[in-house]
């Protein structure tokens, strides 16, 4: 068998017109507009080992040319010996099998997975010039000393170091979608731990972590993959970075609850730079929640509290459902209101938070805690509990901290009952009647009501139970479900909620319903909704019945 390098030697009758015309026409400009270029074919100019290897299977960064254009590539090592046999050389003719183009060294390169050689002897051909000066400037040795040193892996790179004074600082707040240009800096608030997911179109792992600027503005940062595995230890929280070339899109409000529109996404292209200099100040944005209002919150919403640590239990497990063991530690606080309630602190993630907050709590005289984007639960009373989206700060710099520290500690056995909005074990208020009635007007005041209306419709061959809700309902009753509620304390009005829906039995209507079956007591079970109804048009029902007697007349 011929050897490799024996079977690509071009024949002495191949002109340089006739090589010319084997690379494929504008071949770089065409890849970095991101057109699908299979297999172009392409001339090596030059190389360079790179100077982080230094064995024989280094990667080599190498120049490559269309004849009318040059852009650096990056050839991996399993390429190397066949430079070292010359196989590959200066003028080597070749096609890119498989490939990539990425942003390395501050400008776009090509990623060289596999390639094949076509010609080994072949002269220069046309001349060339770099389509992007950067890279002119890099291979006539003008880089600066801090971008020479680098570490590549398939397209995944360690940035270069950027100065301070270099780089332009976008507040958070400042960015878009369609901003490509940007570095922001900021102190990480909250890091997630990284977990696989999987989807119908791919699996992989990913961690998310928070961000907060100088401006109290906060931000969400998720990687995925190679990139989540790259940078998941290189972050901690409290410790400030700057991050550039990411994703930023519209936060998904489903499980973002930061008070930022926006969430960025970092990929192998993106710069991730830790910083030694901290944000002189951040603007407190949160917009705390009195400990005595969350009473009035509803389950599941979404609140920022800050207190004062009264107490710290110890960690718990609570088995769920499904049968899985969770952690819970309840930490006892309470704030100017001078009410107190129970944060509930989930999974492993803030149980290392939880000693240090009953270690800080037994030998200071005060310490304050502030829980962000927590969750309004109700266990023997209103409680918060912790979420993966929840950040939690000790003595946070700023001026709720300072209000608080100046009441000094407060002991949980000290506290009035009526301050005490719950014991670590049990939650309850003390109101008087005056303050019940109070909170039962405003409540009735705020609350939106609805209609859920359960009827019987009935036609010529037999009867079927369906259920109404809101619009629908209000169609058929002619009322509002505000209307209808108040008709019950109405005293200038005969109307009466069962005069209402005496009124409409035995009305007529067309009714479109949504039908569903579902298992009850090991039996099929039917449900009817009805999701639109409307008068009878006489004209139209009258057209449709004469036409089925005329179809059954034709058909007898």
């Amino acid at each position: 068998m011929a050897s490799p390098a024996a079977s690509q030697q071009p024949s002495t009758e191949t002109s340089e017109v006739e090589l010319h015309l084997q690379l494929t026409p504008h071949a770089l400009l065409c890849i970095n507009a991101r057109d699908d270029v299979p297999s172009p074919v392409l001339q090596l100019l030059s190389f360079e080992k790179l100077i982080d290897d230094e064995n024989d299977n280094a990667r080599y960064k190498v120049v490559l040319s269309d004849a009318t254009h040059m852009q650096l590539a990056i050839l991996p090592p399993k390429y190397s010996g066949l430079l070292l046999l010359e196989t590959l050389k200066i003028g080597t003719i070749l096609s890119l099998t498989a490939y990539a183009c990425r942003n390395v060294w501050n400008s776009r390169t090509i990623i060289i997975f596999s390639l094949a050689v076509k010609f080994t002897n072949s002269p220069l051909l046309g001349k060339p010039r770099y389509l992007f000066k950067e890279q002119e400037q890099q291979m006539l040795g003008r880089d600066t000393p801090a971008t020479t040193k680098r570490s590549l892996k398939f397209g995944i790179h360690l940035p270069p170091v950027q100065h301070e004074s270099s780089v332009n600082i976008s507040p958070i707040k400042a960015l878009n979608p369609f901003q490509n240009k940007w570095t922001i800096k900021g102190r990480v608030t909250n890091k997630r731990k990284m977990h696989q997911y999987s989807t119908p179109k791919s699996t992989g792992q990913v961690f998310s972590f928070d961000m907060i600027d100088g401006e109290g503005t906060e931000i969400r940062i998720t990687c995925f993959g190679d990139v989540a595995e790259m940078h998941y230890h290189r972050v901690e929280p409290g410790t400030y970075y700057t991050v550039s070339k990411g994703c930023v899109k519209e936060a998904n409000t489903k499980w973002n609850k930061l008070n930022s529109h926006l969430e960025i996404t970092l990929d192998n292209n993106s710069i991730l730079k830790h910083c030694d200099d901290v944000v002189e100040s951040e603007a407190n944005n949160s917009q705390f929640t009195p400990i005595n209002e969350i009473t009035y919150c509803t389950n599941n919403t979404l609140v920022d509290v800050i207190g004062i640590v009264v107490a710290v239990g110890e960690p718990s497990l609570i088995r769920r459902k499904d049968g899985s063991e969770v952690t819970k530690r309840i930490v006892k606080i309470n704030d100017a209101s001078t009410f107190t309630i129970d944060v509930n602190l989930w999974g492993e993630t803030w149980q290392g938070l939880g000693e240090d907050l009953k270690s800080m709590h037994t030998t200071q005289t005060a310490v304050v805690l502030a829980v962000r984007n927590a969750r309004v639960g109700y266990f023997n009373g209103k409680v918060v509990n912790t979420t993966t989206a929840t950040t939690l700060n000790i003595n946070p710099s700023i001026p709720e901290t300072e209000t608080l520290m100046s009441r000094g500690k407060i002991s949980n056995a000290l506290l009035p009952l009526s301050c005490v909005a719950g014991q670590l074990n049990s939650q309850y208020s003390r109101m008087t009647i005056i303050a019940v009635l109070e909170r039962t007007s405003v409540l009735s005041e705020t609350v939106e009501s609805t209609i859920r209306a359960v009827m019987k419709l009935q036609d010529h061959t037999g009867a079927l139970w369906a259920t109404a809700f809101d619009e629908v309902g209000t169609n058929i009753l002619q009322i509002s479900a505000k209307e209808l509620y108040m008709l019950q304390y109405d005293l200038t009005t005969q109307k009466t909620p069962q005069s209402i829906i005496k009124h409409v039995l035995l009305s007529s209507f067309v009714f479109t319903l949504s039908i569903t079956t579902d298992m009850y007591n090991l039996e099929p079970r039917l449900k009817a909704t009805i999701t639109k109804v409307a008068r009878i048009d006489y004209q139209a029902e009258s057209a449709l019945l004469l036409a089925e007697i005329a179809q059954m007349t034709t058909t007898a």
